[in-house]
């Protein structure tokens, strides 16, 4: 005999049932959801992510202006020297003693000179 028959696997069309086209229709709904949920979640990471390079890239700018500068403005303490004779202020650096700043002593910083005198009088 000549003719034989087997079964093969071949590639053909397959027309879906009612019940397989339901089942892929709640997947696909589920990946849908899935995936906005993964949208969501991405566009607030990169967000926050943008948000905490830029901080970076602030400081960054900040410590290497200061490296390239060799300095900084600081509030620090000061000695100032008043002369009541000549109404003059001159305020010193307290790292290197030079003078940073002169000017004329204020009505304010009178009257604190006047309390001083009376509570030790």
């Amino acid at each position: 005999m000549s003719i034989k028959e087997k079964i093969v696997e071949e590639n053909a069309e397959h027309l879906f049932t009612k019940d397989e086209m339901l089942n892929m229709s709640k997947v696909l709904t589920d990946k849908l959801i899935n995936r906005k949920s993964l949208q969501e979640t991405r566009s607030i990471l990169m967000k926050q992510y943008t948000n905490d390079i830029n901080i970076l890239t602030c400081e960054i700018d900040n410590i290497t202006n200061k490296l390239n500068s060799g300095k900084e403005y600081r509030i620090m303490e000061c000695k100032a020297h008043y002369d009541f004779a000549k109404n003059n202020k001159i305020i010193y650096h307290p790292e290197t003693t030079e003078i940073i700043k002169e000017s004329t002593i204020s009505s304010e910083e009178r009257q604190e000179k006047m309390s001083f005198i009376k509570e030790f009088a």
